[in-house]
């Protein structure tokens, strides 16, 4: 079960994403989720991803140890 704090945490995410302000793996960080639940997400709400599996395992390669940068968004 997700809490209010989780919630919040995901909606943000998934709002700038849909705006193009952060990619989904910045989306993924922010939610402080994983991949799959995050595209989960955005699938059951109808919102596209638009992301390839290559581009996916770039922005896990990218976003790599990049999770402190993002704390200042998980609160």
């Amino acid at each position: 079960m997700i809490g209010a704090a989780e919630e919040k945490e995901i909606e943000f995410a998934i709002q700038e994403f849909q705006k193009g302000r952060i990619t989904l793996g910045e989306a993924v960080l922010i939610a402080n989720t994983d991949y799959r639940t995050l595209l989960d997400i955005l699938l059951d709400r109808g919102i596209p991803a638009n992301i390839d599996d290559e581009d996916q395992i770039r922005e896990i390669q990218q976003i790599k140890g990049k999770k402190k940068d993002y704390q200042k968004f998980i609160k």
